[in-house]
């Protein structure tokens, strides 16, 4: 342990942080104090001494002892370790002091899940990378593996937590939230598996673990979806995702206009059938919403956000490792399905989902070989958005 520490520490003396990178560490950590005073007969006179006080209560904290380090040496081993990979010298820093910070600094419920949820999400992210980089073996994917289970399983409980507290509707938003990422990284890990030269197959086995997550996700998203719907009183809150399915659509069509002429124009063109896939379900929903419908209503909104969500992550994916995007129609939510098929018969050539849901995979993608020209899949690479 001392040697790797050893490591860490001679890594960082030859980084420095930039002045308002320093200046943003400060701010963070003063924010902490602040909000965390600690009332103390012994400090209680003397409030000179009390700031002081309260930040060795948050040392003494359980968040690794690396901290101390990190703040000895202005943040620059911190914002080294961001960029670090699992594998990587500086990567126990990256999950044990920066996030564990960021952990520290999370109070609500909502805003931990949200936490959990972006840092589940960065662990596929950097599972990708290393895939198409040929490093992921099989021990790093042991890694990642168990630490993206951890964050799910998080995610998890507080879903859970708001079923139990008869909050369906936020729970079934934070599922769906969820589920939307989860499938944009299964399909971007199915497509990177097509270009996969290693024989051990360890894109392979991470790709099964996370559409088992995403399955049972989806399950426990269409389940709550339909308990809205035996709800009262919920218009208001339909409403509300309403409104935040508009915004989600219009922020994703701004972004998709933005990179739109970097893109070949087959891939513009299924990008745009997307856009008008989600506008449509919220046509949809709008329509069910002035009907009184606030179930469907509320599912067809969660759908429409899915779309989108999925169709940005899918697409920066596309542009960090050149794959060409193949999409598909997306499927009805699985409370708005169980409507629509009220009373209709189903050919023998329709393909039915098991379990219910049929929302697995709105994207397709397959990965050009390593020999395909990077201008048959992009006239040039834009900024690509994070979420």
């Amino acid at each position: 342990m001392s040697e790797q520490f050893e490591k860490i520490f001679e890594q960082a003396r030859k980084i420095s942080l930039r002045p308002d990178e320093r200046a943003r560490m400060r701010e963070q950590i003063l924010h902490f104090i602040k909000t965390h005073p600690v009332k103390s007969p012994e400090v209680e006179a003397f409030p000179q001494q009390r700031l002081a006080f309260s930040f060795l209560s948050f040392m003494r904290k359980p968040v690794p002892i690396v901290l101390a380090g990190v703040l000895i040496l202005g943040g620059s081993l911190s914002a080294a370790a961001e960029k670090s990979l699992p594998g990587d010298t500086l990567y126990p820093v990256k999950l044990q002091v920066n996030e564990g910070v960021q952990e520290a600094l999370t109070f609500s419920p909502q805003s931990s899940a949200d936490l959990q949820m972006a840092l589940a999400q960065k662990r596929l992210d950097e599972a990708e990378q290393l895939s198409a980089e040929g490093k992921l073996n099989s021990t790093v994917r042991g890694e990642v593996e168990a630490n993206f289970h951890k964050h799910a399983q998080h995610v998890k409980d507080r879903v859970t937590a708001l079923q139990a507290q008869g909050d369906t509707q936020a729970a079934a938003d934070l599922g769906s939230t969820f589920e939307a990422s989860l499938s944009a990284h299964e399909q971007i890990l199915a497509g990177l598996e097509q270009n996969d030269q290693n024989e051990d197959n360890q894109i392979t086995q991470l790709l099964g673990k996370v559409k088992v997550d995403r399955e049972s996700t989806a399950s426990v998203r269409a389940e709550d979806e339909a308990k809205v719907s035996a709800q009262t009183n919920v218009e208001q809150s339909v409403q509300a995702s309403s409104s935040e399915a508009a915004d989600a659509i219009a922020k994703a069509r701004a972004y998709f206009d933005s990179v739109k002429g970097s893109l070949t124009t087959d891939v513009s063109t299924q990008g745009q059938a997307q856009l008008d896939q989600a506008a449509k379900a919220y046509a949809d929903g709008s329509a069910k919403l002035f009907a009184k419908d606030y179930g469907a209503a509320f599912a067809k909104f969660q759908q429409s956000e899915r779309i989108v969500r999925r169709l940005k992550l899918v697409l920066g994916a596309g542009f960090r490792f050149r794959l060409n995007l193949k999409f598909q129609d997306d499927n009805p939510s699985v409370n708005d399905q169980q409507q629509e098929n009220k009373g209709q018969t189903h050919s023998g050539d329709q393909s039915q989902g098991s379990g219910g849901s049929k929302e697995d995979f709105g994207l397709r993608l397959n990965v050009f070989p390593t020999s395909t020209p990077s201008s048959t899949i992009l006239h040039e690479k834009p900024e690509v958005e994070s979420k």
